[in-house]
Parts: C-alpha cells; sequence; structure tokens
C-alpha cells in the first residue's frame, strides 16, 4: 500500500522487488490516459531486460516485449473515458488486448482506482504490491 502522505514515482512502484519478476498486472479507473498507460508496460518490459540499454536500440525488440508485457494486463476503466492522445503512434495499438471499456449497473459510473501488480521469484513464489 502507498502512502498517502508520501510522493512517490509510478516507475519506483513499477519496480520488481529484489529477485522478482514482473507476472501480471489487473487495474481498475474512471478516465484512462493512453500515453501513461503505455508508460507501464514499457517500464515493465525494461525492467525485465538485463541490458535495457540495448532493449532500447531495438526497435523490433522493444515492440516484442511490450507485446509480451501487455499481454499480462487487464486494465478496466469507464466506458468512453479513454483520452486518446493528440498524436497518433503505432505503439498505443498494442495496448488494445489490455484495455476493456466497462459499464457501471443503473446507469452509474465505474469508478474504482487501483493497481494490482504480481511478481514471481526463481521458486514460484508470489508477492503482490
Amino acid at each position: 500500500m502507498l502512502d498517502p502522505d508520501q510522493r512517490t514515482l509510478l516507475t519506483d512502484v513499477l519496480k520488481p522487488p529484489l529477485g522478482y519478476a514482473f507476472d501480471q498486472a489487473i487495474a481498475a479507473t474512471y478516465s484512462l490516459d493512453l500515453t501513461t498507460l503505455l508508460s507501464v508496460p514499457l517500464h515493465l518490459a525494461l525492467f525485465a531486460n538485463k541490458d535495457s540499454r540495448d532493449l532500447l536500440r531495438n526497435p523490433v525488440a522493444i515492440l516484442e516485449a511490450l507485446n509480451r508485457t501487455v499481454s499480462k494486463l487487464g486494465i478496466y476503466c469507464q466506458h468512453g473515458a479513454i483520452h486518446a492522445p493528440e498524436q497518433q503512434h503505432v505503439l498505443y495499438s498494442q495496448l488494445e488486448p489490455a484495455v476493456m471499456e466497462v459499464r457501471a449497473p443503473g446507469g452509474g459510473s465505474f469508478h474504482p482506482k487501483f493497481w494490482v501488480l504480481r511478481y514471481r521469484d526463481r521458486d514460484d513464489r508470489i508477492r503482490c504490491v
């Protein structure tokens, strides 16, 4: 659980605990900014790669790592509340399999806000944050 009185960078929160690797994540939110969302699987992919500089030099490797990471995400948001970026980029389309728009029953709003990330170690122990 994050301390509400302390500022934390999203990238610091995504970093796996020592000895663990990202396994899966689920999140729910009202609105969704695709640029911010794209940063999550990209950072998770960078943390998973031993040589992130090498990964950043190879666009095909970035795309493969992004696809592998996005396949482990489930993001739920209010139907119609996705904020499209001003500039189009092919990487935004890679997020489609992970994003599910939902409607609250009875005409209400879907408004939870949480992220749960699961990490595994070599002994198949699980840790969630």
